[in-house]
């Protein structure tokens, strides 16, 4: 989100809305009009999508998400839309659809910033899931998704194969324009350095069922595999939302670091040897893969790890398929260190050309100029 602030910022007055962490601030680096957290809305009242209570199937057209909306909220939206008078509102999430239609009565223009086609996502898992309720869940995001595509003035998708996945699903005439996801370069600042043992790095919100697929695949295939050539290697798990499961195999075993959420994730990359992304299901930019890239560490990933960002396997990353393949790439890592130098090069430019916030900065300027005037935009500077 902070990329698209930044962008934002850059070319017009910022207002931001929030529904939740109230009383917290912006980062001091960003100019803003306005900063306001709702005082109606509570975290916990945050549904976990296909975790939620099971009311909204007993709505038509009904859906977890539906939690997110609140007349209340949107009450105290259009407080702050009345003071300043924004040309446009960009929502930032698809879950927060049903404050569209809402938003264009007030004469703005919505963009919704969808970060991805959510809904192959939940039908890649409907496809291996045994369990009605995923499957009604993925249709119920289909159906929603293609409606806000259709309402919404403009769609940001973060890269071409999203803006292709978007069209042959809900028809060219969706209203899709590329705004990659980006991340702050200088945050990332300074080369990996390795510790004495070769250290494996995967980090993600854990809470995000392919990234705890691809957690599994670390635990129980891959780490084993890599030990058998690599006696020392261990492997870090950072981010939230950990799970059970995996504090159980720290606590099993010392080569296996469980962080939890970090408030530099940096700074855990900056001292891993190499970064694996075993995923198989998913959407939307990898902001693992760029801020490994941002960090200096070679990457081996799935094609569907990579999938939407611009890169060439052997050029800036490594690829690998099966748990046996990613074993036997980080253990040539391990072996011959010069194996990732040149990938790393390759990658740190690219981050830096195509996906810091300069970049994203032209892609939403370029957005916002191809957008149709809205009523609130007539007539006005």
């Amino acid at each position: 989100m902070i990329g698209t602030l930044h962008a934002v910022a850059a070319t017009h007055d910022l207002g931001v809305f929030g529904l939740s962490r109230p009383g917290s601030g912006p980062p001091p680096t960003l100019p803003v009009a306005a900063w306001q957290s709702s005082q109606k809305f509570s975290a916990q009242a945050m549904p976990r999508l296909t975790q939620a209570s099971l009311a909204w199937l007993r709505v038509p057209g009904g859906h977890p998400s539906d939690s997110w909306y609140s007349a209340d909220v949107l009450a105290e939206l259009s407080s702050l839309i009345g003071e300043l008078q924004p040309r446009l509102v960009v929502l930032e999430s698809l879950w927060l659809h049903r404050y569209i239609a809402p938003l264009q009565e007030l004469d703005c223009q919505v963009v919704l910033n969808a970060h991805g086609v959510e809904s192959e996502l939940q039908d890649e898992l409907a496809k291996t899931s045994t369990s009605v309720l995923i499957r009604i869940f993925a249709e119920r995001t289909r159906e929603l998704e293609a409606a806000a595509f259709a309402a919404a003035d403009q769609v940001w998708v973060p890269s071409e194969h999203d803006a292709e996945l978007a069209r042959a699903r809900y028809g060219d005439a969706v209203r899709v324009a590329i705004v990659p996801n980006g991340i702050d370069v200088r945050r990332y600042a300074g080369a990996a350095r390795p510790a004495d043992t070769f250290t494996v790095a995967f980090a993600a919100n854990f809470g995000y069922p392919p990234n705890l697929t691809a957690t599994r695949r670390l635990l129980s295939g891959i780490l084993p595999l890599l030990r058998a050539c690599v006696p020392d290697a261990r492997l870090a798990l950072i981010g939230g939302e950990d799970t059970g499961e995996m504090r159980a195999a720290a606590e099993r075993s010392e080569w296996i670091e469980v962080t939890g959420a970090v408030d530099d994730v940096a700074s855990h990359l900056q001292t891993a040897s190499a970064m694996a992304i075993p995923l198989s299901e998913g959407h939307g930019t990898r902001f693992k893969v760029l801020e490994a890239f941002a960090c200096g560490l070679p990457v081996v990933a799935t094609r569907k790890a990579v999938e939407g960002l611009e890169v060439a396997p052997g050029r800036h990353y490594l690829a690998a398929e099966s748990d046996a393949e990613f074993a036997e790439v980080l253990a040539q890592l391990a072996t011959e260190p010069a194996l990732g130098a040149e990938i790393v090069t390759q990658g740190w430019q690219l981050v830096r050309d195509r996906y810091s916030l300069a970049a994203v900065d032209d892609s939403v300027r370029a957005a916002l100029a191809a957008m149709r005037p809205g009523p609130r935009a007539r007539g006005r500077p």
